[in-house]
């Protein structure tokens, strides 16, 4: 019984190592060749510069107030505080994070 044992898992062993390298010898996936464009003489003439609209959400002066949920409690307070701390440390001084524990 031992011998058909080692025989069962040799077996399986061989279809598994066969799967793996008959996977690996597949090649790149065959990608159709990249067609050109028809050429277009560059325009004579800058094109006009588009307005950028003026921002409205928060007025100029003012904080912006970001809220923030975290574990700073508990198994994953270790990566709540690096987040919290990371975070103060990435913002600018116009944007204030604020904390409101539950």
């Amino acid at each position: 019984m031992n011998t058909r044992i080692r025989i069962t898992w040799f077996a399986a062993s061989l279809l598994v190592v066969a799967a793996l390298i008959l996977s690996a010898c597949g090649g790149p996936a065959t990608t159709p060749a990249p067609t050109t464009a028809p050429t277009q003489p560059p325009p004579t003439e800058p094109p006009e510069p588009t307005a950028t609209p003026e921002p409205t959400a928060v007025p100029l002066g003012e904080p912006l107030k970001i809220g923030v949920m975290s574990d700073l409690s508990g198994g994953l307070a270790l990566f709540g505080n690096e987040m919290w701390e990371g975070l103060q440390l990435g913002f600018d001084v116009t944007v204030q994070l604020v904390y409101e524990p539950t």
